[in-house]
């Protein structure tokens, strides 16, 4: 079957979205529960549940807006004009979110906190789903869609970078210093608005170049009549389901890591503004390995690549959690940049395997419905964010947790138990089940095969 190689400019116009996409997503992992708690006062157990309703509530509308995605016609295509408008609400609600209320009433607090974040991430969902769903329609090529996402991936990197390696320095450049009680206070409220503004003009700009500068493929069908049916098809994917579950538990994983990052910084190493640095020592390993694992996962496999990588962060995190209290800020810098190689395949390889079990679905039930697929998708890794922000809020609460104060031995056992043995159970898990995923280069010409035949 012949190679359909796509364009440089169509990869680079296609992937250059995700640096809006990845931008708020680093943001909402790493800063959204600290920001809840030590900036805005909200108790730990509190701000866990939040977050949770708001992914949840993310996660439900995913599947909804795909659904609609894939049952819309326009002369602008399927998918764009979603992402049009959900970049603009995008910017709106980011500076909502991140504008300090000054509500001092913890249930008044933790609604608001709920509604605008319900608002928020139903923004980036009528964004994130209709983009995830243009993989499969730009082309059908195995090797071709890990190319693809490997240029998506980088410019993901490229968000990541930003909101991990700026986000701090632009909150902390525009904080301020209040006395309270005969102490100064840093108060971070102003920091965190003007981070809003930037990132959020960063994250509009990026989704409006993909807007403009790919077009869709006109759809070889007539679009089908919307029906309640076609969210079956889900369950007739037998390999959709392994890799949706594997993503599912690495998101869990990955939550925890982000979400403890900030706390295990400030509390165990008394050091907050290192924490731009750790994430800088995390993500450049990450970046420059990302073309080794692509050609990894053309040599061995994409199933085996991706298993190899959560290997390496398995044993990052228990050298973490054994050793990096004890051997301080440059071992624990060591074994962020080791960690990092692993790191890599989650932003590449799930992306990759994700439209080759979509293709099987095609194949067995002769419906094109990739906006389902990628909505139940990112469904379940919100679903899955969500349990990890609950997990990390109710720990913190049990343990009696406050804010911006020195913290006793069984709440920095607490942060390292998250960032360690708790999140490499849910790496452990997402192993587990992608063994068991079936479709290899082979399989896959088999599939597309009995596609073109249709």
């Amino acid at each position: 079957m012949k190679k359909h190689s796509l364009p440089l400019k169509t990869k680079l116009a296609f992937g250059v979205c995700d640096i809006g996409g990845n931008l708020f997503f680093t943001l909402a992992s790493f800063w959204l529960m600290n920001y809840f708690t030590d900036t805005l006062g909200l108790l730990p157990a509190l701000a866990g549940t939040a977050i949770m309703i708001g992914r949840v509530w993310d996660a439900v509308t995913d599947p909804m807006v795909g659904f609609l995605s894939d049952h819309t016609k326009t002369r602008w295509g399927r998918r764009r004009p979603y992402i049009f408008v959900g970049a603009i609400l995008m910017f709106i609600f980011m500076v909502i979110m991140f504008t300090n209320p000054k509500i001092s009433n913890q249930n008044l607090l933790f609604w608001w906190a709920t509604i605008v974040l319900c608002f928020l991430f139903t923004a980036y969902t009528l964004t994130n789903v209709p983009y995830s769903a243009l993989t499969p329609e730009l082309t059908d090529d195995y090797d071709e869609r890990t190319s693809l996402n490997g240029y998506r991936m980088s410019f993901a990197i490229v968000g990541t970078f930003l909101a991990a390696g700026a986000a701090f320095p632009i909150i902390d450049a525009f904080s301020s210093k209040v006395v309270m009680d005969g102490q100064i206070i840093i108060d971070r409220s102003p920091g965190f608005s003007a981070m809003a503004i930037i990132m959020g003009v960063i994250t509009m700009l990026s989704a409006f170049v993909t807007v403009f500068f790919i077009k869709e493929k006109k759809a070889p069908h007539r679009i089908p009549k919307a029906s309640l049916k076609d969210f079956g098809v889900i369950v007739k994917n037998p390999p959709y389901l392994l890799i949706l579950f594997t993503y599912m538990f690495n998101m869990i994983a990955i939550t925890l890591l982000s979400g403890t990052m900030i706390y295990y910084f400030k509390y165990i190493y008394n050091n907050e503004s290192l924490t731009t640095l750790a994430f800088l020592f995390l993500l450049v390993p990450t970046l420059f390995s990302m073309p080794l694992w692509i050609k990894l996962a053309t040599w061995i496999g994409k199933k085996w690549a991706y298993i190899l990588g959560m290997g390496i962060l398995i044993i990052g995190l228990w050298l973490t959690f054994f050793w990096g209290h004890i051997l301080g800020i440059p071992f624990f810098f060591g074994v962020l940049a080791f960690s990092g190689i692993g790191f890599a395949t989650g932003y590449v390889l799930p992306w990759s395997i994700l439209p080759d079990a979509v293709d099987y679905g095609y194949a067995v039930t002769g419906k094109r419905n990739e906006g389902i697929y990628y909505g139940a998708w990112t469904f379940f890794s919100k679903m899955g964010q969500s349990l990890a922000n609950f997990i990390i809020g109710i720990a913190l609460q049990i343990v009696h947790f406050s804010p911006n104060v020195s913290q006793p031995p069984t709440v920095l056992f607490t942060i390292r138990l998250l960032f360690g043995p708790i999140a490499i159970l849910f790496y452990a898990l997402a192993i587990f089940v992608l063994i068991f995923y079936p479709i290899d280069r082979k399989h896959h010409q088999q599939i597309l095969q009995k596609i073109h035949k249709r």
